[in-house]
């Protein structure tokens, strides 16, 4: 399902609080994950480079590594005081971006249903637009758009943002989502980001967490 809203909240949310884009997308996801689940401990798998070693840097290859990211939703505290929770969250995590994700689950070892993922059902990544050419000498390069095929959770949101707009996918889970809720739940998103743009001192039980579309209903 194709996703699209504006770069400009995020860009302001992230200035307004000294971190990431990245960070407000996961702080907005979380509320959201938080508003529909009643749930405050909230995990969120995030995507790493997996290319911190110098030796790395000359050798081909998916070095991609995965960490549960967990963070914890108070809707007493205000929206600024969430995304600096998030942003120090993240920072302990890129601090063992090495562990791979097997060392992880094996040490945590997590009680699991039938086909369900380990630590967390919801992936996000966001990334930087990537340029609409590539000069290779004696070759014509075009970038196609592919969707993602299928997901192995319940959702995962594959994102990249540029100067204007932030775009991508949202893939779930079929069996446990109708296509109208999928939807819903990526307009909520955007609407939580909008907020997180706004008043920092806006506690987050008051967030709106409906959509435009709801709204209107």
């Amino acid at each position: 399902m194709p996703v699209e809203f504006p770069a400009e909240p995020v860009a302001r949310a992230a200035r307004a609080g000294g971190t990431t884009g990245f960070a407000v997308v996961a702080t907005a996801l979380a509320i959201a994950l938080n508003a529909l689940s009643g749930s405050r401990d909230v995990v969120i798998g995030i995507p790493t480079s997996g290319r911190a070693h110098p030796d790395t840097a000359n050798i081909p290859g998916f070095f991609a590594n995965t960490l549960p990211l967990r963070l914890t939703v108070d809707p007493r505290l205000t929206t600024g005081a969430t995304l600096a929770l998030t942003h120090r969250a993240l920072m302990e995590a890129h601090q063992h971006a090495g562990t791979p994700f097997e060392e992880i689950v094996r040490h945590a070892a997590p009680t699991r249903g039938q086909g369900s993922s380990p630590l967390f059902q919801v992936m996000l990544t966001l990334n930087e637009t990537p340029s609409r050419t590539l000069d290779l000498p004696g070759l014509e390069v075009t970038r196609l758009e592919l969707p993602p095929a299928d997901t192995q959770f319940d959702f995962s949101f594959h994102l990249e943002q540029d100067e204007d707009v932030i775009t991508g996918y949202l893939t779930y889970s079929t069996d446990l989502y109708a296509e109208e809720t999928a939807r819903l739940f990526s307009e909520r998103l955007s609407a939580i980001v909008s907020a997180l743009a706004g008043d920092v001192d806006e506690v987050v039980r008051d967030v709106g967490v409906l959509s435009v579309g709801e709204c209107v209903r």
